[in-house]
């Protein structure tokens, strides 16, 4: 079982991009952002996708976003 399945990690993800959110980063890169931090590994494009339950096409975009935000 991964992190980003644990009922916790779910919370903080939740918690973590809504906050992030407020600060003009999307939803899903905020969650991105938080499951990067919880994991502490790298992390390729299909682990991305499939712990969050997004394309692979939404995950290269929300990279990119990140990439833009610093």
């Amino acid at each position: 079982m991964s992190a980003a399945e644990h009922a916790a990690v779910r919370e903080f993800l939740d918690r973590f991009s809504a906050a992030l959110e407020g600060e003009g980063l999307p939803r899903a890169a905020g969650r991105m952002l938080g499951l990067l931090f919880v994991e502490g590994t790298p992390q390729t494009a299909t682990d991305l996708a499939a712990k969050l339950g997004m394309s692979r096409s939404n995950v290269s975009t929300t990279v990119r976003v990140l990439e833009a935000f610093g």
